[in-house]
């Protein structure tokens, strides 16, 4: 099973489809989805703090939970302009 399988089972969907009382559960679900992004941002900013660890495997990791965030931001900020700019009906 993927991961976004996994995820859909346990929190859901949230794309919204055009009927009223499967929209309103979706839209329940986006907390849930929230609180998951808050855990896993939490954790990588906690990991990424150690990327200047004098121990090599501690670094290691520290390094790429920090890339793994900066890689994110540089796609949210596309993403937030692109929606900005975007029309839907």
């Amino acid at each position: 099973m993927e991961i976004e399988e996994i995820i859909n089972k346990l929190f859901g969907y949230i794309n919204p489809v055009g009927e009223t009382n499967e929209d309103n559960k979706r839209y329940k679900n986006l907390d849930n989805y929230r609180r998951v992004v808050d855990y896993v941002i939490e954790e990588l900013v906690e990991c990424a703090r150690y990327k200047n660890s004098n121990q090599y495997s501690v670094q290691r990791s520290g390094e790429e939970a920090f890339n793994i965030l900066n890689t994110q931001l540089e796609y949210l900020q596309d993403v937030f302009e692109e929606i900005n700019n975007e029309e839907i009906n």
